[in-house]
């Protein structure tokens, strides 16, 4: 035994000792003319027998560089810095194990190298202080490759597979053209939508938040954004893309975009058409179509530190799918249009959009009280046909140097036409029907709103001092009117009347919003460290609402309904004011505020307008919401921040309005007008790396949170299977979070790990049948995902996530469960000779209850052959199957307070589509210019 220990000891020895041999260091040091040293230059070590990249990295405080475990082979370095001409070194290791390269200078670019063009051994990426810029002709894609897979290709860029960007760890929040905003600020606008040959590099930074923008002010707030910057020709002409494709199953799809650039504008269109459940936009972007949206006090556009105070809340009708499900018909298009020109600027955009969904929809429900527990399945079908129209303008003016005046414009009109079919069956604890609900809806909707803002931001001499104003204006109308039908049988009743409940109404509702809000800031430095920020925002909002309900009776006709119509008439005054006093000094950033707000709500209902008031709610609140937060950037990109948050809800209108809603007759719900705000006190700890070297990512958060008057709506159960709901303040809710991830390379950046994991845990306090219950859910997933990318013919990658959700109840201990969701997701792509390209992807989804005995296996799989043809590789023919095994299932899982509930989802299958798609190119002819100078 000790003979094979020490044998085994040997090799393992001699096996590290050749290892170790095998792996070279490779240092140097880089200095000026002056032989003084030269910090944070650019530093690449490329592969002599290709060029292609192998490592990167920057010159420390002393000029030096290092490489580690290099691989022992021939290389080249590059070194690059601004307003120096590049050098290089080549690196030929002979037997040693360190390669000294000694003192390597960089000469100043004189007068005399203007008359000449340096193009030779491109860099494939550069450090320009904290800006990343990566040389898109350096890393290869296929033609008509989109942003988007260029974007795949590097180092220190991952694409996930809805489109989403992370650079350096961190989420990238915007994309711009040319320093230009494209179409809002979704990423993927741009990346899915601009050909990736446009673009001559791509810069990668932290831009400042807009607060600090406007006042001038450090706040530590980054942004994660990316710039594309376009090559010469395709500033000076036009270019795009078009795609048309028709499939099985009557299936089409069309979309087409078209761009044309110049260095003072930019225009812009894109377009789609189909009835394959492609969106298209990102749902971000319907968010904002919502007209109510606007009249949220916390949304951002406060000076100050936010609260999350005051939101009008409850949206007329929702918008918004998701395209795993159902059937969808989509027709959207957009213009967009730019202009930069020294002291104007002008952000402007327009978007159409119409949707068609059919989801067909069957839900299984296990809901308990303290006493009893019962079973719901519910069938429905929704139809739901969308438009919605949205303008925005961006103007901003440069009165003088110090002077900038800001004014924001936003327009929606949408109008929506939704209903709804379904029968609802409840069942009691011995399994046997008890109530059935057959009900059949109808609603008709229109929504106006209009929203600008005026802002001035005004800078003085001294550093640091500002004065920022801002005033605006918003107005929203939204009108309804619905049918409702309902045929409401209860199998146990004791009498007659009881067994049949039916009623059939007509709604008919008006709403109409306005609100002005002014805002000041002023900051004055104390010291050259240290500024003081103080704030006011004022709000007013008036509200008027009329909803009448009418039963159709067979005798009487249409009747007033007294008990569901009202008119609400709302009065709302909001106050802020605070302070913030700020320290910033080398990558530490500190700050510490307080801040006072009163609230003031005015309401009172009439069964009509210009009738007896029934109810009048007045409430006052008042309020002190401290604040910290410190934001620390470490050296070689490593940052951590440690913040505390008192954030405030204020109770909606209709929480507090005490009103009985009898529209559903199984749910009944009351406002209650003691209600009091909502306090959450929230401390997170954030901790993000980035090694730019060996393009590793390191980040983990924690965050917890501590409810006090937590507004949650307590429930009344009755032997019927009538729930009846209404909101009460509950104190002790508690939630706490986090997140660990790490991203590696392996082999030359070829391979690339992603490992990360989420943990949750929440503690949720309600009320059921006047008996606490204490829901505890703790969730727990894992991702692991292998991305391989060698070169631009090949590309694969597979990615996996478990993830599992306990749920516990205090008064009801048998509805425990354990849900399970888990999938696997792989891609392939490979393009071979004669531009022919195939791929595939796979994803496998299981979900799993094994309490209520639910488990659904759902595997999809696309596959698509396409050809590049024409000259200049302009046209692209493609054969798809999507789902080819034909088993498409929309399946979720939700756990709330007292119920659990599965959800199935009809959704489109297999279909075939064929496709053909032309990329546009009228693009300028770039002249040669001896005085141009072109250094990476």
């Amino acid at each position: 035994m000790k003979k094979l220990l020490l044998a085994v000891s040997l090799l393992l020895t001699s096996f590290g000792l050749f290892a170790q041999s095998n792996k070279i260091q490779i240092v140097g040091k880089i200095v000026d003319s002056l032989q003084a040293p030269v910090e944070m230059a650019t530093v690449i070590l490329l592969n002599a027998k290709d060029s292609s990249m192998v490592n990167f990295s920057r010159s420390e405080e002393n000029g030096t560089f290092e490489f580690k475990g290099i691989k022992r082979g021939n290389y080249f370095i590059k070194i690059s810095f601004v307003g120096f001409v590049p050098a290089e070194r080549k690196v030929i290791p002979e037997k040693e194990d360190k390669v000294d390269l000694g003192l390597i200078k960089l000469n100043p670019i004189t007068k005399e190298l203007m008359e000449v063009v340096i193009k030779a051994n491109k860099a494939p990426l550069n450090v320009k202080g904290d800006t990343i810029v990566y040389n898109a002709s350096a890393f290869k894609v296929g033609a008509n490759a989109t942003v988007e897979d260029l974007l795949k290709k590097l180092p220190g860029i991952d694409v996930a597979a809805d489109g989403s960007i992370k650079a350096q760890g961190e989420t990238v929040k915007k994309v711009t053209v040319d320093g230009k905003v494209f179409f809002g600020d979704d990423p993927k606008l741009a990346t899915k939508n601009l050909p990736a040959d446009a673009i001559d590099q791509i810069e990668v930074f932290d831009d400042k938040s807009e607060e600090s923008k406007l006042t001038g002010i450090e706040d530590g707030k980054k942004e994660k954004t990316i710039n594309l910057e376009l090559k010469e020709d395709f500033k000076k002409g036009g270019f795009g893309k078009f795609m048309a494709g028709a499939g099985s199953q009557e299936r089409f799809e069309s979309k087409a975009n078209y761009n044309k650039f110049s260095p003072e504008k930019q225009f812009s269109f894109i377009g789609q058409a189909n009835n394959v459940n492609q969106q298209g936009f990102s749902f971000d972007d319907y968010q904002s179509f919502k007209g109510n949206q606007s009249f949220d006090f916390g949304a951002g556009d406060d000076f100050g530190f936010q609260s999350n105070s005051f939101t009008l809340g409850g949206d007329d009708f929702q918008f918004g799918w998701d395209r795993s499900k159902g059937f969808s018909n989509n027709y959207a298009g957009g213009l967009n249009y730019n202009y930069d020109k020294k002291k104007t600027k002008l952000s402007s955009s327009y978007f159409y959009s119409f949707n068609k969904n059919l989801n067909q929809i069957t839900t299984t429900k296990s809901t308990f009280s303290d006493v009893s527990a019962f079973k719901t399945e519910e069938k429905n079908t929704t139809n739901q046909l969308t438009g919605v129209h949205r303008l925005n303008l961006k103007l901003e003016q440069k009165v003088d140097s110090l002077t900038t005046i800001i004014t924001k414009l936003t327009g929606n009109y949408q109008n929506a036409d939704n209903r709804f079919e379904g029968i609802e069956t409840y069942f009691n604890n011995a399994n046997l029907k008890a109530t059935e609900s057959n009900r059949n809806n109808n609603n008709l909707a229109t929504a106006i709103a209009f929203n600008s803002s005026v802002s001035l931001r005004r800078k003085f001499k001294k550093k640091g001092r500002s004065l920022s104003l801002k005033g605006g204006y918003d107005i929203n109308q939204n009108n309804g009117n619905g049918n409702q039908e309902a045929i409401n049988q209860f199998f146990e009743a004791q009498t007659v009347n009881d067994f049949l409940r039916n009623f059939r109404q007509l709604t008919f509702q008006n709403s109409d919003k306005d609100q002005l809000s002014a805002s000041i800031g002023y900051a004055e430095p104390i010291s050259k460290k240290v500024v003081l920020q103080l704030f006011y925002n004022y709000g007013k909002t008036n509200d008027a609402v009329s909803r009448d309900i009418l039963d159709k009776t067979e005798t009487k006709g249409n009747v007033l309904n007294t008990n569901l119509s009202r008119y609400f008439l709302n009065e709302v005054q909001f106050h802020r004011g605070g302070f913030n006093l700020r320290y910033a000094y080398k990558g530490l950033n500190i700050s510490t505020g307080l801040a006072g707000q009163d609230y003031t709500l005015d309401a009172s209902n009439a069964i009509q307008k210009n009738t007896n008031k029934l109810n009048i709610v007045n409430r006052n609140f008042q309020n002190m919401l401290p604040k910290f937060s410190m934001d620390y950037e470490l050296k070689n990109n490593k940052y951590v921040s440690v913040s505390y948050n008192a954030n405030l809800r204020q109770p909606r209108i209709e929480e507090l309005q005490p009103i009985v809603d009898l529209s559903n007759p199984f749910y009944v719900s009351e406002g209650n007008p003691t209600l009091r705000p909502e306090l959450e006190n929230r401390i997170g700890v954030n901790f993000n790396s980035f090694n730019m070297a060996s393009n590793t990512a390191l980040f983990f958060n924690v965050n917890y949170a501590l409810f006090k008057n937590q507004i949650v709506y307590n429930q009344l159960v009755s032997s019927d299977f009538v729930t009846r709901s209404k909101p009460e303040n509950i104190s002790g809710g508690k939630r706490l979070s986090g997140m660990v991830g790490y991203g590696f390379p392996v082999w030359k950046n070829k391979i690339k790990f992603d490992i990360n994991s989420n943990l949750s845990q929440s503690n949720n306090i309600t009320f059921i049948n006047n008996q606490q219950n204490n829901t505890n859910s703790t969730n727990l997933s894992g991702n692991f995902g292998i991305n391989f990318d060698p070169n631009e013919k090949l590309s694969f990658g597979i990615s996996t996530n478990l993830g599992q959700t306990k749920t516990a109840y205090s008064i009801s201990k048998t509805q425990n469960s354990t849900n399970l969701n888990n999938s696997i997701n792989s891609n392939f792509r490979y393009n071979f000779p004669l531009d022919f390209t195939f791929s595939t992807n796979f994803d496998y989804q299981s979900y799993r209850n094994d309490r209520f005995n639910f488990s659904q296996k759902v595997p999809l799989w696309n596959a698509e052959v396409s050809k590049i043809f024409l000259k200049s590789k302009k046209a692209e023919l493609k054969l798809s199957v999507i789902d080819a095994l034909n088993r498409n299932l929309g399946i979720s899982q939700n756990v709330n307070q007292n119920y659990i509930a599965q959800e199935r989802v009809v959704s489109l299958g297999r279909f075939f589509m064929l496709g053909f798609t032309y990329s546009l190119k009228s693009i300028g002819k770039s002249k040669s210019d001896n005085n141009v100078i072109i250094i990476n």
